[in-house]
C-alpha cells in the first residue's frame, strides 16, 4: 500500500493501480499517470492532499467532482472510471480517462494561432459539452482556454474536452444560496459573477463569447487593460463599465479581419445583463460563423458509446483541484510551468494531461486559407500545419500579471 503523501514509480495504491509518473501537484491535490492492473490501461489518478482528508468542505468539492456529471454522456466531458476511499490511507481518490493532447490555452501561449475555420471548429466542440451540462442544469463557472483539451477521435477528427468542473455548480442550487463563492478567471468572468449575482447558462455563454476572441485573435480581448492595469482590483472595475472599443478594432490589431456583423455578435455574446446574450451555446456558436463569414456548423449531438460505468459511494467526500471529468474539478493551484505564458497563469496541473509527446498534441496547429465552404478541419491538418507566432513584446509583463489574475474568490 502506499501513501498518498508520496507515491512513488511502481508503488500500488488502492490494491489495483501502479503509479507511473507524477503529473502534478497544488494546494489541495496531487494528479499522477497510474496503469490499471485489471486491465492493463493507462489513467489519471487524483487523491487529496492528507492535510485536507479531514476537510469537510474539500471532501465535499471531491464528492461533486465525482459525481456532478455522471449521467450526462458526451464526447466533450473526461470520463471518471473509478473513485472511492483508499482503505490503508483514508484518502479521497478519484481515476478518470488519460487525454493525450494540450489544452488550448497552452497552445496559444506557444505563438501558435488558428484560423477563422479551425477557431469555429474548436467553438463548436465546447458548444457541444456546453448544450449538455446546461440542459442537465449545471453552470461550469470558469470557461477559459485552460480549461479546454485539444486532443483527437479515434478518426483523426478534433475532439474539445472541457476541463475542471470543480467549481461547477447546479443553477438551481447555485442560484438559492447566500454563500455562493465568486471562483473564476476575470479576464472570462461575467459581471454577475464578479458582483456575486445569480448564475445561469448565461453566466458561461458570457465566458465563451471572450474565449471566441481569444480562438479568433489569439489574445484575450482584455489583453491591453490587463498590461496597462495588472492590479486585480483595478482591472475589474475598469471591466465593470461598457467595452471601451469594438471588437473588430482589437482584431484587426492582431492581424484578423472582421467587419461591423462581428461587433454586434461579440456585444451580444458579452452583453453585461444576462437576458440580452445569446440564448444556448448552438445560438452563439452560429452567430459566431455568420460574423466571421462561415457556414454555421451542424450540430449533432456527439454522445459517448453508451457502456457501463462504475459508480462509486463517496459518502460526503471531496476535493478540490486538477482537471475534468465529472463536473467537479477544482483547480489543484499548481506550480506556474515555464513552458508558457499562459502556461504560467494555470493554477493547476490538468488530470488530462498526457504524455507531452503524444501524437494526438495539436501543438504545431497552423493556419491555413479560411474558406466558407471549407469543411471544419479535422485534427490531423490542423496538427499538420506551421505555427505563425503572435508578437512578443509583452509576454513578459502579460506573464508576470496573469499570475494575480487566475483565479477570484
Amino acid at each position: 500500500m502506499a501513501s498518498p503523501e508520496g507515491l512513488g514509480e511502481g508503488c500500488i495504491f488502492a490494491d489495483r493501480y501502479q503509479v507511473q509518473r507524477r503529473i502534478g501537484a497544488g494546494g489541495m491535490g496531487a494528479v499522477y499517470e497510474v496503469l490499471q492492473l485489471e486491465t492493463q490501461r493507462y489513467r489519471a489518478l487524483k487523491v487529496l492532499l492528507p492535510a485536507l482528508v479531514s476537510d469537510p468542505d474539500a471532501r465535499q468539492r471531491f464528492a461533486l467532482e465525482a459525481t456532478i456529471t455522471a449521467n450526462l454522456q458526451s464526447e466533450q466531458l473526461v470520463e471518471v472510471v473509478d473513485a472511492g476511499i483508499d482503505r490503508s490511507s483514508g484518502c479521497p481518490f478519484i481515476v478518470m480517462e488519460l487525454l493525450r493532447g494540450q489544452s488550448l490555452g497552452e497552445f496559444l501561449a506557444s505563438g501558435s494561432r488558428l484560423t477563422p475555420a479551425q477557431a469555429l471548429a474548436c467553438l463548436r466542440e465546447v458548444a457541444r459539452g456546453l448544450e449538455q451540462t446546461h440542459a442537465a442544469g449545471i453552470v461550469h463557472r470558469d470557461i477559459k482556454p485552460d480549461n479546454l483539451f485539444l486532443c483527437a477521435r479515434e478518426d483523426g477528427a478534433l475532439r474539445v474536452k472541457l476541463l475542471d468542473f470543480g467549481i461547477a455548480k447546479l443553477a438551481a442550487f447555485a442560484n438559492k444560496s447566500r454563500n455562493t463563492v465568486n471562483i473564476g478567471t476575470p479576464l472570462y468572468m461575467a459581471p454577475e459573477q464578479l458582483g456575486g449575482g445569480g448564475l445561469s447558462a448565461k453566466t458561461d455563454l458570457y465566458s465563451l463569447g471572450h474565449v471566441a476572441f481569444e480562438l479568433l485573435t489569439g489574445e484575450s480581448y482584455w489583453e491591453p487593460e490587463l498590461r496597462e492595469t495588472p492590479n486585480t482590483l483595478a482591472l475589474l472595475k475598469r471591466m465593470e463599465g461598457p467595452l471601451p472599443e469594438p471588437a473588430s478594432l482589437r482584431a484587426r490589431r492582431l492581424g484578423v479581419n472582421v467587419g461591423p456583423a462581428f461587433d454586434a455578435w461579440f456585444e451580444r455574446a458579452t452583453a453585461r445583463k444576462p437576458e440580452a446574450r445569446f440564448d444556448s451555446a448552438h445560438e452563439l456558436c452560429d452567430g459566431f460563423a455568420q460574423a466571421i463569414g462561415l457556414a454555421p456548423p451542424s450540430f449533432v449531438a456527439a454522445a459517448r458509446p453508451a457502456h457501463e460505468r462504475p459508480r462509486a459511494l463517496l459518502l460526503g467526500l471531496g476535493v478540490s483541484s486538477a482537471v475534468v471529468v465529472a463536473l467537479g474539478l477544482v483547480l489543484l493551484l499548481g506550480e506556474p510551468s515555464a513552458a508558457g505564458e499562459r502556461q504560467a497563469a494555470t493554477p493547476e496541473p490538468s488530470s488530462a494531461l498526457l504524455v507531452p509527446e503524444s501524437v494526438h498534441s495539436p501543438s504545431a496547429l497552423k493556419p491555413e486559407p479560411p474558406a466558407a465552404s471549407n469543411p471544419a478541419p479535422s485534427a490531423a491538418s490542423l496538427k499538420s500545419a506551421a505555427s505563425s507566432a503572435r508578437p512578443s513584446a509583452a509576454a513578459p509583463n502579460k506573464a508576470h500579471c496573469r499570475k494575480s489574475l487566475t483565479r477570484c474568490r
